[in-house]
């Protein structure tokens, strides 16, 4: 058992956390995003391959519900979650290898041996560090607290990206460099090692980056781990499962997270391929989205925060998925020549999603009892992961059937898809408005009403003050 922590310590835990943020954000922006996109799309990936690389991590969070039961036979969480986060993240190193030591199909194939490790450790350290930090940040903070810490990484992901990009892009003289010291590699192009190299030196930067996000995690308290009673007993696995399905409210939130995650899943593994495949964009433009995009968050997050505080986590939730029904529709009227439209997606989905993320996990918080709460966030996570990572499964499947060049109504396959995302964003609105109750959260027309008034009196317009 963990001793009980003082405020002092609390303190210490809630910046050290922050700095925790910092560097795993380096690290997964440098391994990760439009880097590891190109990583694969160098190496040959089909659209199957991208459904992969964006269903794996979802698909591996079925191990949480194991790691759940799990901890309640331990006296701590922070072992557990230090020892899987820093495999997780220190496996990237082996990656940045592969394409110099075998040929693309076998690299291609062996990168997600590895990609699947990295995943299913990552998955391991979620539970608890989430129960973790669920003790150490205090309740009536959560909001703010999540925000200030979702800003600052989010800052240093829109700082880093844009100088990572123009490196991939103007990767020619590192790469003419070091090459030199390289032996010459039959299954690749000098255009092909030039990429890899540049996508190795990123790597490199990531894993030292990780290095220090590591010992932050170390050097971050616990507060004591509260666990039930006869963590052993038999069957208990089974008993929880049932405990948390048995909580309607907590049931009803699960379901409604899973249509949300079928609706969005079919077009995650094609944002990314598309802006590099049909838009044409190279990596400094991506650059620039992603820090128009994480701009937009750093604001959101200035704001969501304390709106989540003051009105609840359902009206700023269900304003953002409006506001997100028209995000695929910027996509469907952009192509190599006007791609405008991509940069307001960026500004608007940076600015909503950063809402609806802290209010999700604010409202998952809130459902999960103290004594049962890692089995509850494991529940939670493997239901819906799973049902998000299959159809993606399927829909990479079923788009490396499409013919090339397939137009339907003047639309490829993967705008159709888009649309399908835009409409179906709009209608669940309906059931959650319906199905999720908050007591404690203030009317959606009432908080639009409020904050339609605040702004007239910033602008003095005569309205609600």
């Amino acid at each position: 058992m963990t001793r009980e922590i003082t405020a002092a310590d609390r303190r210490k835990g809630l910046n050290i956390s922050i700095w925790d943020g910092v560097f795993a954000t380096i690290h997964g922006t440098l391994v990760g995003g439009m880097f590891v996109t190109g990583y694969v799309n160098t190496l040959g990936a089909t659209n199957i391959h991208f459904a992969l690389l964006t269903a794996l991590p979802s698909l591996a969070l079925v191990i949480q519900i194991f790691i759940a039961y799990w901890l309640q036979s331990l006296s701590s969480r922070k072992p557990l979650s230090v020892i899987t986060a820093g495999v997780s993240r220190f496996s990237w190193f082996l990656m940045l290898f592969l394409p110099f030591l075998f040929i693309k199909s076998k690299a291609l194939t062996i990168f997600f041996i590895l990609y699947i490790l990295a995943a299913l450790t990552g998955a391991m350290a979620g539970n608890p560090w989430t129960s973790w930090m669920s003790d150490l940040v205090p309740k009536q903070l959560r909001g703010r607290y999540f925000s200030r810490r979702n800003m600052i990484c989010t800052i240093v992901g829109a700082v880093i990206v844009i100088p990572a990009g123009y490196f991939i892009d103007y990767r020619k003289p590192i790469g003419e460099y070091i090459s030199r010291f390289l032996p010459a590699f039959d299954c690749l192009t000098r255009e092909e090692t030039f990429m890899f190299i540049g996508f190795g030196v990123l790597s490199i930067v990531g894993v030292l980056a990780a290095v220090l996000s590591t010992i932050y995690l170390i050097r971050q308290p616990e507060p004591p781990f509260t666990t039930p009673e006869n963590p052993r007993k038999p069957l208990m696995l089974l008993q929880y499962i049932k405990i948390t399905l048995a909580d309607k409210k907590f049931k009803t939130f699960i379901i409604l997270i899973c249509i949300w995650n079928v609706i969005n899943s079919l077009a995650s593994p094609f944002w990314m391929p598309y802006l590099m495949n049909n838009i044409k964009w190279d990596y400094s433009a991506i650059g620039y989205y992603t820090f128009v995009n994480n701009s937009s968050r750093i604001l959101g997050l200035l704001i969501w925060g304390k709106l989540i505080d003051r009105y609840g986590c359902k009206p700023i939730i269900m304003v953002a998925i409006f506001f997100g029904s028209f995000h695929p529709l910027y996509w469907i009227v952009s192509d190599s020549n006007f791609s405008l439209m991509i940069y307001l997606d960026g500004i608007s989905s940076g600015f909503m999603w950063s809402g609806m993320e802290i209010a999700l996990f604010k409202m998952l918080l809130g459902y999960a009892p103290q004594n049962h709460k890692e089995m509850y966030y494991a529940v939670y996570t493997i239901v819906t992961s799973l049902v998000a990572a299959l159809p993606q499964f399927l829909i990479g499947y079923i788009a490396d059937l499409i013919p090339p060049g397939f137009v339907f109504l003047s639309l490829d396959f993967v705008k159709w898809i888009f649309w399908f995302t835009a409409i179906g964003r709009f209608i669940f609105l309906i059931p959650f408005a319906k199905m999720i109750s908050e007591p404690e959260s203030k009317p959606v027309l009432y908080f639009i009403d409020n904050i339609m008034g605040r702004v007239k009196g910033w602008f003095g317009f005569s309205g609600t003050p």
